[in-house]
């Protein structure tokens, strides 16, 4: 027979669950498998409930496009699709130089390339509004009290 043993390793952030034969002292075997005791959690599964937590909530990424010319709406949205949405934190603030895909999404909605000969246009993302009204599912096999 063997034991369920979950174990949770805070230096390395490694969570799992391993079966130990009834016979072998956890900890030796915990040991043996190169985990120090000082550093980890561990719980005997008797029984096993699985819950699974789902969070979800609002977040808003935010971009500004500039140019010296007023541009149309779907070419805007095109070049969102085809640039700017790869943008990240690490570009926060950093002016991205867009001209040729703007030019690229003119020329493809058909536009007449006269009225744009003198654009310029740069994107940059401006950060991130992360939701604070965070929601939650939980599912699993509950208790339940007979009343």
């Amino acid at each position: 027979m063997t034991k369920k043993v979950s174990i949770h390793d805070h230096i390395n952030e490694i969570s799992e669950t391993i079966e130990i034969p009834d016979d072998v002292p956890i900890e030796a075997e915990l040991s043996r498998l190169g985990y120090s005791i000082g550093n980890i959690d561990y719980m005997v599964l008797n029984d096993e409930y699985t819950y699974e937590i789902q969070e979800y909530s609002q977040d808003t990424r935010s971009f500004e496009v500039i140019s010296n010319v007023k541009l149309p709406e779907e070419v805007i949205e095109a070049v969102y699709y085809v640039r700017i949405e790869s943008f990240d934190v690490g570009d926060e603030c950093r002016e991205h130089d867009i001209t040729e895909e703007v030019r690229g999404e003119l020329r493809n909605s058909g536009y007449k390339m006269e009225d744009f000969k003198d654009l310029k246009a740069i994107a940059m993302y401006t950060g991130t509004d992360y939701g604070d009204d965070c929601q939650i599912d939980v599912e699993g096999d509950f208790y339940e009290e007979d009343i």
